[in-house]
């Protein structure tokens, strides 16, 4: 989701506008690829979960708005703090990074897990320890691509949920 990111697009003005284009390019023909393969798990009868940054470009893209006009087909958000994203070393270490999240599935109970929203006010963090937001830039932003362990939990959560409510054992 790299190419996607709003991060990216800021730096693409510092960059070689012919390699920003080949990026670009690729970056296209993957989410396209992998769109088509969401549509083949849902004309299959199975389900997919799509996962990008909440504000990514990406979401406006043809492909992704097509996708979710398909029946069944929705997408939801979440602050990755509320699973335990927080920086994992240096002066900041423990402080929550919020990373809104944008969730797309054919699968509604588990984007039902996929929803959690951070309350806090001012910068701070809803979370049980509570603490300050940090800015997911650098390293910290590198980090948090990572899926903390309570993301990856609701994940298989919410698909073992699917799982059930369909009927597969």
């Amino acid at each position: 989701c790299t190419r996607w990111c709003t991060w990216q697009k800021l730096n693409d003005a510092k960059r070689d506008p012919e390699v920003v284009k080949l990026e670009q390019e690729r970056a296209e023909v993957h989410l396209k690829f992998a769109t088509q393969i969401y549509r083949e798990q849902v004309e299959g009868g199975r389900f997919f979960l799509h996962e990008h940054p909440e504000h990514a470009g990406s979401w406006d893209e043809r492909c992704i708005k097509e996708l979710l006009e398909v029946k069944g087909v929705s997408r939801v958000s979440a602050d990755q703090c509320q699973y335990g994203q927080q920086v994992i070393s240096g002066p900041l270490e423990g402080q929550p990074v919020k990373k809104g999240t944008g969730f797309m599935s054919n699968a509604p109970r588990l984007l039902e897990s996929l929803m959690k929203r951070c309350q806090g006010r001012d910068g701070q963090c809803s979370r049980s320890s509570g603490g300050a937001h940090v800015t997911a830039n650098g390293k910290i932003g590198r980090d948090a691509a990572r899926y903390p362990a309570g993301l990856c939990r609701a994940i298989i959560r919410g698909m073992v949920d699917e799982m059930k409510c369909r009927g597969i054992h």
